[in-house]
């Protein structure tokens, strides 16, 4: 368990992408809750979109895996082609979770299994990132 969930600096702003409005709000609150500012997306497309009109804005996008029409291995892959070294972690509660050989072929992607905590997400993103817990 993370030592100290508020530790991050406020300068770190992340995009979260999720088409359920639902889960976008909690994985926000969990992370404006520790320190993290974000903003939100609800499709990969809109995810893009906003990462093209302020592309360093954001040190990392949080994204579901199972999206319609783009899931979150295509919008990881199209993160690292358009935006190279930008982080993403990929969350999904899938039996099916992607292969460490297809996240370290993505480059600068991480898997976290649902269901979430807080400090599950903030760990693994700090991992992610290189942040100090």
């Amino acid at each position: 368990m993370s030592a100290n969930l508020s530790k991050t600096p406020p300068t770190t702003r992340l995009l979260v992408v999720d088409n359920e409005t639902v889960i976008r709000r909690l994985l926000t609150m969990y992370l404006e809750h520790s320190g993290f500012a974000c903003d939100v997306a609800a499709s990969g497309e809109e995810a893009l979109a906003l990462l093209s009109e302020r592309p360093a804005r954001f040190r990392a996008v949080i994204t579901d895996l199972q999206m319609p029409d783009m899931d979150g291995l295509q919008l990881a892959s199209l993160v690292q082609e358009r935006f190279p070294g930008l982080k993403v972690l990929i969350v999904s509660g899938t039996d099916s979770p992607p292969s460490a050989r297809i996240l370290q072929e993505i480059g600068n992607t991480s898997f976290l299994h649902k269901p979430v905590t807080r400090v599950k997400l903030v760990d693994s993103l700090r991992g992610l990132l290189g942040v100090e817990a």
